[in-house]
């Protein structure tokens, strides 16, 4: 996990040195950075999610997840708007400061320890083999297998993961919002920041409420009300023809993807033994990227062949028949009850 956020320390010291460059120099650096930043961030993350396991106690957990995505998502509504200003100001230089935070970050990272003793139930009951399985020399392929047939056993872990891809995959809206703001809405660039901005804001405030009522008790059937909820907001914004109403559906969808975000990342924690936690994420992590970068490209083919409107309310409809199909065919999701795993 240092290695990978050390070059992220170095991919945006990179882009600071990169920016002063001529045009037709920079962009193929900027490339070569950014791919390089991802490969980081891919190996990253599943160290990252199984790390959170082993300093979070099992007993908080939920509740940590909500403080950990209210934090991802605050910063995902002021980093952008403050790189902006930054930007403006000082133009390339902006990315030292970005390299600095990263540092920072390593840093931070560098000096935190897990517990001698692990903190989790199951973790607890995994130390053996979790010592064997550092000492033998897996292969690769091996070792991917092992996390998908680990996924695919657990019905919980694999109906929130599917949930999630097919919820985002067919319902999300946010890559036409464009032709919304300045075809059907007719609002022009201030709607459509207006219209931007409020999956995000929906976002924070229920991952705020959750930190005071973390969703554990039923989970399993909160996240299928959750994700059935996003659905049906989607539908509403796709047949409004009012700005105010389209927003309130926006802020409604991200609101229920905010209880989807913590109950699944909760689940996924919880659920997994410790000697698979990193390749566990790293399944998930490929889940949330199709989900997010393929349901775009969903989006854009679904409205060139049938419109923009009935494009994104098919789409919500067919989120609801997701839901209605997970539940039918993963009843472990279905009576999932988190309060049972944080005891």
């Amino acid at each position: 996990m240092l290695v990978t956020r050390a070059v992220s320390v170095f991919t945006a010291a990179g882009m600071a040195l990169a920016s002063g460059l001529p045009a037709a120099g920079a962009l193929p650096v900027l490339y070569a950075l950014v791919f390089a930043a991802g490969i980081a961030r891919g190996f990253g993350d599943p160290a990252s999610s199984a790390l959170e396991t082993q300093l979070v106690p099992s007993a908080v957990f939920v509740n940590a997840a909500a403080w950990m995505a209210t934090a991802w998502q605050g910063s995902a509504i002021i980093g952008p708007a403050l790189g902006g200003v930054l930007f403006e100001l000082v133009g390339g230089r902006t990315y030292w400061l970005v390299a600095g935070f990263f540092a920072l970050s390593t840093l931070a990272a560098a000096f935190t320890r897990p517990p001698v003793a692990p903190l989790t139930p199951v973790a607890r009951t995994e130390v053996a083999r979790t010592e064997v399985a550092r000492t033998e020399a897996e292969p690769m392929w091996a070792s991917i297998s092992a996390g998908l047939r680990f996924v695919r056993a657990d019905g919980a872990i694999l109906g929130s993961m599917a949930l999630d891809l097919f919820a985002v995959l067919f319902g999300g809206a946010v890559a036409l919002l464009p032709v919304f703001a300045a075809d059907i809405l007719h609002v022009g660039a201030r709607g459509l920041g207006l219209l931007l901005a409020a999956p995000s804001v929906g976002a924070l405030a229920v991952m705020l409420f959750s930190t005071r009522r973390p969703p554990a008790r039923g989970a399993g059937r909160l996240l299928l009300t959750a994700v059935a909820g996003f659905g049906v907001s989607i539908i509403v914004f796709a047949l409004s023809r009012n700005l105010w109403l389209s927003t309130l559906a926006l802020g409604f969808s991200g609101a229920f993807d905010g209880f989807s975000v913590i109950i699944r990342r909760s689940i996924l924690r919880l659920r997994t033994p410790n000697h698979l936690r990193g390749r566990v994420a790293a399944v998930s992590l490929v889940f949330i990227g199709s989900s997010n970068e393929i349901g775009a490209f969903e989006s854009g083919v679904a409205a060139t062949l049938l419109g923009a409107v009935p494009s994104v309310w098919l789409g919500g409809l067919a989120t609801l028949v997701v839901v209605a199909v997970t539940a039918w065919r993963a009843p472990q999701l279905r009576e999932l009850d988190l309060t049972q795993a944080v005891e």
